[in-house]
């Protein structure tokens, strides 16, 4: 090739450069738009399981859970009801809750899934969930529970909570507090979450690596009874369940909640919500 033909073709691939890039530009920006306006027309499916012993406050965590949102106390984030059976139960409890009433047990022969619509963040850049979030139906297992630490992973509803995208283990700040059972409480508790785990972890196994990417958030409930007693102690006392699941997921947390709204210097927030929610979201 002479000089001045290969000054002719750098010239040709100069002169054509700059609008191949404007060109790769708009695609990738069409594609950018195309693909967020898609995510909000088509919310996320993203379920929770809801896991722990009968008794451990997991009905009355979902419905403060909903509360908090309807009352505008988690920034940036809207939740709206599906189904009816959702709409009804999720209203009901919060009434009996504002009433001061105790929820029991669930009492459903199966599973009890909570539906809704959650959308995360405003404007255009916010993201739109298909949420549902699994309650346990405790009353019936609640003999076998007192049997058997494989009470949890043998139930009918963890072949739900297999395919969760989240997972909530819930720990009854109660029976920690009691002195009595507190011993005996931790090392039955400790056992089934661990057991429950590793059979996650047995019908992924082809997927450990995606499930440990799936969020894990360790919640100690009723978190208005914790008073002499600070926090890091409960967690020292549990510190081996914690690492053992700070080794498992990328994504774990640990909150403690109270369904009881606090003094209005509190805000009147029941405690953990946001830090709950936001533990369980996609990352």
């Amino acid at each position: 090739m002479s000089d001045s033909e290969l000054i002719f073709l750098i010239e040709r691939i100069s002169g054509s450069f700059p609008s191949a890039v404007v060109g790769a530009i708009v695609a990738l920006t069409f594609s950018i738009v195309l693909s967020i306006t898609a995510r909000r027309k088509l919310p996320i499916a993203h379920s929770v399981a809801i896991l722990g012993f009968p008794r451990s406050g997991k009905t009355t965590l979902i419905t403060s859970l909903f509360a908090e949102v309807f009352a505008r106390n988690i920034n940036f984030v809207s939740i709206t009801p599906r189904g009816e059976s959702t709409i009804n139960r999720v209203n009901e409890d919060i009434a009996r809750l504002e009433n001061g009433e105790t929820l029991g047990p669930t009492t459903d022969q199966d599973l009890f899934a909570y539906r809704a619509e959650l959308r995360l963040g405003r404007g255009f850049f916010s993201k739109r969930y298909k949420f549902e979030v699994g309650d346990f139906p405790g009353e019936d297992t609640e003999k076998f529970a007192a049997e058997s630490d494989r009470w949890l992973h043998e139930s009918s509803y963890f072949k739900w909570a297999m395919e969760a995208d989240a997972f909530v283990f819930v720990i009854d700040l109660g029976k920690v507090l009691d002195d009595n059972i507190s011993a005996s409480y931790r090392a039955h508790v400790s056992s089934a979450f661990r057991a429950s785990w590793q059979k996650l972890k047995d019908h992924h196994y082809d997927g450990e690596f995606e499930l440990s990417r799936k969020p894990v958030v360790l919640v100690f409930s009723k978190l208005d009874l914790l008073s002499e007693r600070k926090k890091d102690s409960i967690t020292d006392e549990y510190s081996e369940l914690i690492r053992y699941f700070e080794s498992e997921s990328r994504y774990f947390r640990v909150v403690f909640t109270s369904a009881y709204q606090r003094t209005r210097e509190r805000g009147g927030v029941r405690q953990g919500m946001d830090d709950l929610l936001r533990g369980v979201l996609p990352r």
